[in-house]
């Protein structure tokens, strides 16, 4: 239904009118644009507060208006940062007119926090270890939300159920206002003996104890910011007396604690010395008879007679302790050098005991095997027991040592390990990069020695019987054990002999094919090389290889190998002793003497024919 209103009424309903409206509205945006664009709003400078000297400006330059302006500079591109994300602190390195950072300033939770470290002296002292400041508007908000209290005391005596001390709280601080701002501020110089008194923590890196305001807590907000604290950390404990390689640790530690004793650097918990190592150092003396009785009270004898007698025998010889004398000596100068150091370290106190240690051991061993072995026999051979790593590698069994000392002659013994030292010392000698026979402490290992007894121990406890070899030589000695080992473990079994069944002799070569796994594994000990093993013996019986052997001049010397196909043999690898390769001209000298053994052999082969059918004809008549 629709209603006609008068003319005066229509005049004054006339916006009720959807065409009306937007007319207005296009009339309002049209009026709008021909005005004069107004100006955008100037940001506001300094938004996050502007405090004063929070760090002393000579350390920027050593011009005081210079200074200013670069300390006001750091404040403000603190204060006026937009690129950082709500929430997450922001941080600068403070750099001075060398280009080298002595501090940071960061803010973050409305707390202002500036650290730095102090100029050197003329002398070349510092006035003090580092300052910091803290500062925040003071206002109800911001004084609910950052610390109530700063740098908590943190020493040994404090019991873990009493109160947390702290150097101040919020009412300690100095009020002063900049513009219309109203500032909280304090600035702490901390010395030596602000740190032996308890205040030894990094307060860059916690103002307070309170979870949120230890940065050594990960928060996403923060790990920007720790990375510059962590950095800033480094660059303090470069500046004071600290220890080095202690990077987990307080980096005020040593002032704290002060420099260890000499007894706790040489004979506590530093030292993984077993003779060393005491919870209790009050008993330590830096003394000749004080490390021998250390010594003896912790080295296990087994028997208390004879080898007890000649250990301490050893000991107490007068090169031993002029040796132990020296290692007093160093021990001493090496604690003053140490305590006098910015950066010290107390832990290689155990590297002068080490050799002892490595010396007392090897010598031990000794006299458990062969106890009348003379003192001076010992001391003439100082050197390799020093140097060398456990020479008996803990193989002292008393089957083993039993079996030594009734078949080893105790001179002939320490001649093998002595000779296989001294191969070793001379090959690094004579190598420019020698990597081989040392572990990890740089102590060469005998390992040819250490295998043949560890291999005795194993014959003997399987009930086996143990040869002697033929010359007493560490090689010859290893590979004969090795082979009475591969004898034991390996069963006896016989071998095709298609070719040679019987050695045939070409001028001064012997060719032969081997009668059996131990006649291979022996000519593989004689030879030093690996065909008794790595499966030669299963392809010789399985008639993949043919391996045939070559004396020259009664001696073993060459070990060829053989593929047979289609009735044809193809001499595949010739290898001399030691699986040294041969030259051209020698490999075809075998070769050629080869040949005349298979065509005698092929000779022979025919007379037993000619003969086979005459017997058969003279059985026939």
């Amino acid at each position: 239904m629709k209603f006609n209103l008068p003319i005066n009424v229509q005049s004054e309903v006339k916006q009720y009118d959807p065409e009306v409206r937007a007319m207005v509205e296009l009339q309002k945006e049209l009026e709008a644009a021909k005005k004069a664009p107004s100006k955008p709003r100037k940001p506001r400078e300094y938004r996050r507060g502007n405090p004063a000297q929070l760090v002393p400006h000579e350390l920027y330059h050593d011009d005081p208006m210079e200074g200013l302006h670069l300390y006001q500079q750091d404040v403000k591109d603190i204060s006026d940062d937009t690129d950082v994300r709500a929430g997450h602190a922001i941080v600068r390195r403070l750099i001075n007119n060398d280009n080298e950072m002595f501090g940071i300033m960061y803010y973050f939770r409305y707390l202002w926090v500036a650290a730095w470290i102090p100029e050197l002296e003329k002398d070349g002292t510092r006035p003090y270890v580092y300052g910091i400041s803290v500062a925040f508007k003071d206002n109800a908000t911001t004084r609910s939300t950052v610390p109530a209290s700063f740098f908590a005391r943190n020493c040994t005596e404090r019991k873990t159920t009493a109160p947390i001390e702290y150097m101040f709280n919020q009412d300690d601080m100095i009020s002063y206002t900049v513009g219309r701002t109203k500032y909280k501020t304090k600035t702490i110089i901390i010395t030596e003996d602000e740190i032996k008194d308890g205040y030894r923590d990094e307060f860059w890196m916690a103002p307070s104890q309170l979870h949120k305001w230890n940065f050594n807590n990960y928060s996403s907000k923060t790990r920007d910011l720790c990375h510059v604290l962590r950095r800033f950390s480094e660059r303090v404990g470069e500046t004071v007396k600290r220890e080095e390689h202690d990077s987990n640790r307080n980096i005020f530690d040593r002032i704290y604690h002060g420099d260890p004793t000499l007894a706790k650097c040489v004979a506590g918990n530093y030292s993984p010395v077993a003779f060393l190592n005491r919870r209790n150092t009050d008993c330590y003396r830096n003394e000749v008879d004080w490390y021998i009785k250390q010594i003896l009270d912790v080295t296990y004898i087994g028997d208390m007679g004879k080898p007890k007698e000649k250990f301490t025998a050893f000991l107490n010889n007068k090169v031993m302790r002029r040796y132990i004398t020296e290692i007093c000596t160093k021990v001493e100068n090496m604690y003053r050098v140490e305590c006098a150091k910015r950066v010290a370290n107390f832990h290689k106190f155990r590297s002068l005991f080490e050799q002892l240690d490595y010396l007392k051991h090897n010598a031990l061993e000794l006299i458990k095997i062969y106890p009348d072995i003379p003192v001076d026999y010992l001391i003439n051979h100082m050197d390799m027991l020093t140097n060398a790593r456990s020479v008996m590698n803990n193989y002292n069994n008393a089957k083993a040592a039993t079996y030594l000392r009734e078949n080893v002659p105790m001179a002939t013994f320490i001649k093998l390990l002595n000779d296989e030292y001294t191969e070793y010392v001379e090959e690094e000698k004579n190598s420019t990069s020698y990597h081989g026979h040392k572990d990890y402490n740089g102590r060469y290992v005998l390992q040819m020695v250490n295998d043949t007894v560890g291999m005795i121990y194993g014959l003997l406890d399987a009930g086996h019987e143990v040869t002697k070899p033929r010359r007493w030589r560490f090689r010859e000695w290893h590979d004969h054990i090795q082979g009475l080992q591969w004898k034991a473990t390996n069963k006896k079994e016989d071998l095709p002999q298609c070719l040679f069944p019987e050695p045939m002799k070409v001028d001064d070569y012997t060719f032969m094919q081997p009668l059996h796994t131990h006649m291979l594994a022996e000519w593989g000990k004689a030879v030093r090389n690996c065909v008794g093993s790595h499966g030669y013996a299963d392809r010789i019986k399985d008639y993949q290889s043919m391996i045939l052997l070559v004396m020259v001049n009664r001696e073993p010397r060459y070990t060829i190998q053989c593929e047979v196909q289609k009735g044809e043999m193809t001499v595949s690898q010739i290898a001399d002793v030691c699986n040294k390769s041969l030259s051209i001209d020698d490999r075809t000298e075998v070769e050629r003497k080869l040949g005349e053994a298979i065509t005698k052999r092929e000779q022979m082969l025919k007379d037993d024919q000619i003969e086979e059918q005459r017997r058969k004809l003279e059985s026939m008549l």
